[in-house]
């Protein structure tokens, strides 16, 4: 992973503004829409994590369902389209895809995106007392004013395998910053990736320590679970330049994530107009 490049995005260009960690605070041509009522037909999504999580792949995608996928940010609700406010970077993600799938595949009615993804950021910047879990933490209440988070989805781990994070250290950050999380309120189950390839990690071998540390944190006593192996569904020629997601990477990412958190029960998913 080129860490600089994938931390400096620039803004210049764009009528687009972001905060002090580079989260995108606002992007021309969103359409603002009232925050809608959940109900138990409602899926609150918080994404959280790097690049992978954030706005850098290559392919960029809109909610095919108007009001029914939604970005939330900031107090403040959007039509679901990339790239997603709170997130960093200018380009694609694969969440809005999800979305779509989720509400064509009839499982919810309306899906709520909440992100919080910052590029190139490894796990100790989420642990408790640190940055980003300040923000995180943040991002939590203030969506309690409005909504039941029902998901976290963790997908980050690629810059801890550059900085040859242990097993260990890894399970002990990533269980530090839960435990904050439910501290905050946070009830709803955490799932978590197996996600590590990015240059220059691409010909890692996948029983790498952090991608072992990822396997082994699923607790059902804690409300950890699986999330998505994108290191095995997504491949190199799925990636732009090693690391980020062309089309097919993302449209993989997207439906890796919808079979990890459906329920048994649920239905297939359908890709739609606006992918």
């Amino acid at each position: 992973m080129d860490v600089l490049r994938e931390s400096a995005h620039t803004l210049m260009g764009f009528n687009a503004t972001s905060d002090s960690n580079g989260r995108l605070t606002r992007y021309p041509g969103k359409k603002e829409i009232p925050c809608p009522t959940a109900n138990d037909r409602t899926a609150v999504l918080l994404v959280v994590g790097q690049s992978n999580a954030a706005n850098y792949a290559n392919h960029m995608s809109t909610t095919a369902f108007a009001d029914r996928v939604i970005n939330y940010h900031d107090g403040r609700c959007y039509e679901a389209a990339s790239p997603l406010l709170g997130a960093m970077g200018l380009q694609g993600e694969g969440w809005t895809p999800l979305g779509n799938m989720l509400v064509a595949s009839g499982l919810y009615d309306r899906v709520v995106l909440i992100p919080v993804a910052v590029g190139a950021t490894a796990l100790r910047r989420w642990t408790k007392g640190s940055d980003l879990n300040r923000v995180l933490i943040q991002e939590i209440k203030r969506s309690q004013t409005l909504y039941h988070i029902t998901h976290v989805l963790w997908h980050q781990g690629e810059a801890d395998l550059i900085e040859m994070t242990s097993s260990p250290a890894y399970r002990k950050m990533f269980l530090d910053m839960t435990h904050s999380l439910r501290e905050a309120g946070l009830t709803a189950p955490i799932y978590v990736a197996v996600t590590t390839q990015c240059e220059p990690n691409k010909s890692a071998s996948s029983d790498n320590p952090v991608a072992a540390a990822q396997m082994s944190l699923p607790d059902v006593d804690q409300n950890i679970l699986a999330g998505p192996n994108t290191d095995g569904a997504i491949l190199e020629s799925d990636r732009y330049d090693g690391c980020h997601f062309r089309k097919s990477g993302t449209m993989k990412f997207a439906a890796a994530w919808f079979e990890a958190i459906r329920p048994s029960r649920g239905g297939t998913a359908m890709l739609t107009q606006g992918e």
